[in-house]
């Protein structure tokens, strides 16, 4: 015999909302999996190693990576790097 049972459930989901460092702009959200992963939006990352590693981790919008790539290449012009090909 087979009895069918309506049963309802209710489940807590764990979001993360992100923002621009920046800016302050809305990025969007993820949602947070049993296993504590989650994707993160607006990732910028830049590292170097200068007798050791230095790194620069925000979280950012196109308009604002684009602004941050141009100061560090800038920057980096203004030291007296120069592009490897």
């Amino acid at each position: 015999m087979e009895k069918h049972i309506n049963v309802k459930k209710i489940m807590n989901i764990d979001e993360v909302e992100f923002y621009c460092d920046d800016c302050g702009k809305f990025l969007g959200k993820s949602e947070e999996y049993d296993d504590g992963y989650y994707e993160k939006l607006g990732e910028f990352e830049v590292k170097f190693n200068f007798n050791g590693w230095y790194k620069l981790e925000k979280h950012l919008c196109d308009e604002c990576k684009e602004k941050e790539t141009k100061k560090i290449e800038k920057s980096l012009k203004e030291l007296g790097f120069v592009k490897d090909e």
